[in-house]
């Protein structure tokens, strides 16, 4: 699209949103607990967005460990400057694009995981397929599939790398950080972006996630309740196939399933809920607590570099 036209495309949808400005109102999402497909795999990816929610604090919680000792990791650098990157690194962690790629990175770290096997078994299939011809092993599959999930994970931090601000100003001061703090300097931007982004933005989000779908349960489980009496009727039902009362019966194992998981959950639902609700504030104190002690130890850095000069 030529710039003149994307200037008017974007002038007619900024007239048209201001002249319907009175009547905006936000995109609303229909729950899809009540379809039988969702509810049968909703206990799981409740089980799932809770362990991730726990797995990413974790992390971030190690990382925060270190932060006291970010500045010792660094020798003969502009500490002026080293400090600027790391108040930049926080500062982002906040931010919308930081979000956005953070978003973009989760999504296909989790799809990674969990379509592991069976994206493995495809492309190792294929490749084992494509090489048998010439004389190859049956470990160049595995071996390309290992390096095909290495590749997708060093584009991801590259991508993430390359919309964080602290990064661009650090490629453009190599000379006046010390190109052998450059290293260091990266990854203590990475945990400290990451940190920021969990303490301000990440865990709220999937805490509130966890909220939405907590409140499901119920109707998932009615959902569950008529799916079970609809596949036994298929089952006791003289008329059907047997290839379809063995699918009915398949099914109704992994509802009766799911159902009992849900049930089960409900339980602790609740107070699982509150406690969520206080790792997320817990979770933005420890992290003010830890990214001030790093502040604080690259001050002491900076001035006291600046006595010796």
């Amino acid at each position: 699209m030529r710039k003149w036209q994307l200037g008017l495309s974007i002038g007619g949808f900024a007239l048209l949103t201001l002249a319907c400005g009175g009547r905006q109102e936000r995109p609303q999402m229909a729950s899809s607990a009540g379809r039988p497909a969702y509810a049968v795999d909703y206990p799981e990816r409740l089980a799932l967005g809770l362990s991730r929610m726990l797995e990413g604090e974790q992390k971030s919680r190690q990382d925060m460990e270190e932060f006291p000792e970010y500045s010792g990791k660094l020798n003969d650098t502009d500490w002026e400057l080293s400090l600027a990157i790391v108040r930049l690194a926080d500062e982002e962690g906040r931010g919308q694009a930081y979000a956005e790629s953070r978003t973009r990175t989760e999504a296909v770290e989790d799809f990674l995981e969990d379509e592991d096997k069976a994206l493995g078994q495809k492309i190792i299939g294929s490749v084992n397929y494509a090489t048998k011809d010439k004389g190859c092993s049956d470990s160049v599959g595995p071996s390309a599939y290992y390096s095909t999930k290495r590749g997708i994970a060093k584009q991801l931090k590259e991508s993430a790398q390359d919309s964080n601000a602290a990064h661009h100003v650090i490629k453009d001061n190599e000379d006046a950080l010390g190109k052998r703090n450059i290293t260091a300097l990266e990854d203590e931007v990475d945990a400290i972006s990451l940190a920021s982004y969990m303490a301000h933005v990440g865990l709220e989000n999937k805490r509130r996630e966890l909220q939405r779908m907590s409140a499901e349960a119920s109707e998932a489980e009615s959902t569950l309740n008529r799916s079970a009496e609809d596949l036994q009727k298929i089952i006791d039902d003289p008329n059907q196939k047997p290839k379809m009362k063995k699918r009915a019966k398949t099914r109704l194992a992994a509802v009766e399933e799911s159902r009992a998981m849900i049930q089960e959950q409900q339980k602790g639902l609740s107070q699982a809920m509150e406690e969520a609700k206080k790792r997320v504030e817990t979770f933005r104190t420890d992290y003010k607590t830890a990214f001030d002690a790093l502040e604080e130890s690259f001050e002491k850095a900076a001035q006291e570099n600046a006595k010796t000069k």
